[in-house]
């Protein structure tokens, strides 16, 4: 275990003052692969809630994906056989270890396929390199969402469960983002209302039904992908004329939730939820460049970002899949070191304790101390 040096522990604990809640976090960092003479980088990693990270590995002959799960690279999937791609970024990992993703066939076409490290299953597959879309999602039941559609205009969002496909209704519009679903099977994708790119907006669809629960002048005039917990909460990236805002979607009310004109983030992008309501996205700083935060604060909201030090290295770039993130606040991310190793990373939450109770700590370490001294020197009389 690593943890990032950032200035110094002292730092930290100024920090869980400033910040005037109940408890901050630090991280300390589990490197679960670096680049080597086989690999020579990796693709942004996804969790679940186990813990277990999967991403791709890039070598000098193929892609391989690899899950990591207690201490143990196990392949998923690779290009040695059937694929002559697995297309990077398109990864998404169920809690029962399940791992959907696109692939590229040598035959010219291209599907969407689950592993488990076991046999490789196909969802859906076309003669069409591009007829199927990127970002599949899958929840706990094995429920794949995922889009079809080789043409503007022509896409669908499909839901595949237990082997028995449904097309999501007034899908088949021109689709401005892969979908997202939870284990409820509650699925959210952002589409155009009329074929344009100006007017749309995010749809949910749920028991059957789908609906419109936020559409462009509700602040925004450029959305991304959005992300949808087990309570129904939605996050998104969208885009105005001022900048770029993470908006949340609950209870019928659309707000932001970090935006780039209220603070020192001039992109923000890659936006994660998770079923405690916590938030973890890309955020880009001027003249520094992507990092992940947790929130609108750069230093006591930083998990990483380019500056720090890592392994005893300066983190050059770091990336995010908008699927690190789970119910425990662990996140899988990728770094490249001053030293030129590219890595992927495993960011563990550490609380810090309450400022308030810090003082009484100390005194209490001071006061153990000077207990233990005074009876040495009774000892040595």
């Amino acid at each position: 275990m690593h943890k990032v040096q950032w200035l110094s522990v002292i730092t930290t604990i100024s920090l869980a003052v400033v910040g005037g809640t109940n408890a901050a976090i630090a991280y300390s960092f589990t490197r679960l692969i670096e680049s080597n003479n086989t690999f020579s980088g990796f693709g942004a990693p996804v969790i679940n809630n186990q813990g277990t990270v999967v991403f791709q590995g890039f070598t000098g002959g193929g892609e391989v994906i690899f899950a990591s799960q207690n201490g143990s690279l196990i392949p998923l999937a690779d290009t040695k056989g059937a694929f002559s791609e697995v297309v990077a970024g398109d990864l998404d990992l169920n809690d029962r270890g399940t791992v959907a993703f696109r692939a590229q066939l040598k035959t010219g076409g291209s599907g969407i396929f689950t592993s488990n490290g076991g046999t490789v299953i196909p969802v859906a597959t076309s003669s069409n390199a591009f007829d199927l879309g990127a970002f599949p999602a899958i929840n706990r039941q094995g429920a794949i969402a995922y889009t079809q559609g080789a043409f503007p205009g022509s896409e669908q969002v499909f839901v595949n469960s237990r082997g028995v496909t449904t097309v999501i209704p007034a899908s088949g519009r021109s689709l401005l983002s892969g979908p997202d679903i939870n284990d409820r099977g509650t699925v959210v994708f952002a589409a155009s209302l009329d074929g344009t790119t100006t007017n749309f907006g995010l749809f949910r669809f749920q028991d059957g039904q789908t609906a419109l629960v936020a559409q462009a002048g509700q602040g925004f005039s450029g959305i991304g992908a959005p992300r949808i917990n087990g309570a129904g909460t939605i996050v998104f990236n969208g885009a105005n004329n001022n900048g770029y805002s993470i908006y949340r979607v609950q209870d019928g009310r659309v707000e932001k939730v970090i935006a780039t004109t209220d603070g020192v983030f001039n992109y923000v992008t890659q936006a994660d939820l998770n079923n405690r309501g916590k938030v973890a996205f890309l955020g880009a700083i001027p003249f520094q460049g992507f990092g992940i935060y947790t929130g609108a604060d750069p230093l006591s909201d930083k998990v990483i970002a380019p500056g720090d030090i890592l392994e005893g290295q300066r983190v050059t770039s770091v990336s995010f899949s908008g699927r690190g993130l789970n119910n425990v606040g662990q996140i899988a991310f990728t770094a490249q070191l001053s030293d030129g190793v590219r890595a992927v990373f495993l960011a563990n939450p550490e609380a810090i304790p309450e400022p308030s109770a810090m003082p009484g700590k100390v005194l209490a370490i001071m006061g153990l101390g000077w207990l233990r001294m005074r009876k040495a020197r009774a000892t040595r009389r």
